[in-house]
């Protein structure tokens, strides 16, 4: 903290170590997209004075650079850092705690019972879950995951597209990025940036998305209706994986 303006060898040395971990941390989680995208703005602050036009300028040592990245509060440890370390890092322990203690698996129960007599059934159930179950991960990735791996195959089995199970699952998932009270982390920060309190931002976005939910639902159904889907799991034979359609005819899971 008093050395922002003067590193010392130390400094530099570990500021180099932490960028070039922190590149290949990325590298490993998200790709080589955005390690070589900030590897070459770094070397546009180096390479300034060769390059044209407004990408060029004066140029920045390597020292500078480093300082710049690692030891002030604008990179590294900018405002993304801050916002993750103060508030997303709680709600990430708090969804963990909802999610492992029961809530979840109640969130997804609770989509199988509202939306599983309707008319493309498992699609409006992966959305009713997505949106319920998403309320506290804030995770389209985590969403996806958990809700996925059941109402994917019970859209294939009653006649949806695999492309369109994919799409509605996805869909379904990102939207949970806008609903209340956990959303995606992309919300903490722009707290942090307009400095107004999270809990305003949040009840601000229950009618966006409660509108968005709805919008799917009835796109769903309408994409049921057209497709002639009938309503699944109207009724399940105890001890048996056989269930009745609502035409009366019998339809297998494996079918």
């Amino acid at each position: 903290m008093f050395r922002v303006t003067s590193p010392s060898i130390r400094d530099i040395n570990m500021g180099i170590i932490a960028i070039v971990m922190i590149l290949e941390t990325t590298r490993r989680v998200l790709g080589l997209t955005i390690p070589i995208l900030a590897i070459i703005f770094l070397a546009q602050l180096y390479f300034g004075p060769y390059l044209p036009g407004k990408l060029g300028h004066a140029g920045m040592s390597i020292k500078r650079i480093v300082e710049f990245t690692f030891n002030t509060q604008e990179a590294l440890f900018g405002v993304v850092t801050a916002t993750f370390a103060t508030f997303v890092f709680p709600f990430m322990i708090f969804g963990a705690f909802l999610e492992h203690s029961g809530a979840g698996t109640f969130f997804i129960d609770l989509g199988k019972a509202i939306t599983g007599q309707w008319r493309g059934g498992p699609a409006k159930t992966a959305t009713v879950t997505s949106a319920l179950f998403g309320s506290i991960s804030g995770s389209s990735v985590v969403n996806t995951v958990a809700t996925g791996s059941f109402t994917i195959p019970m859209m294939k089995r009653i006649g949806f597209k695999p492309k369109t199970t994919g799409a509605i699952e996805a869909i379904s998932s990102t939207g949970i990025q806008i609903m209340p009270p956990i959303m995606g982390a992309s919300v903490f920060i722009l707290a942090t940036i307009i400095e107004t309190e999270y809990l305003t931002i949040a009840l601000k976005n229950i009618i966006p998305a409660v509108i968005f939910f709805a919008f799917l639902l009835m796109m769903i159904d309408l994409g049921a209706l057209r497709a002639g889907l009938k309503v699944f799991l109207q009724k399940r034979f105890p001890g048996s994986e056989m269930f009745l359609n609502a035409d009366g005819s019998f339809l297998c899971p494996w079918d």
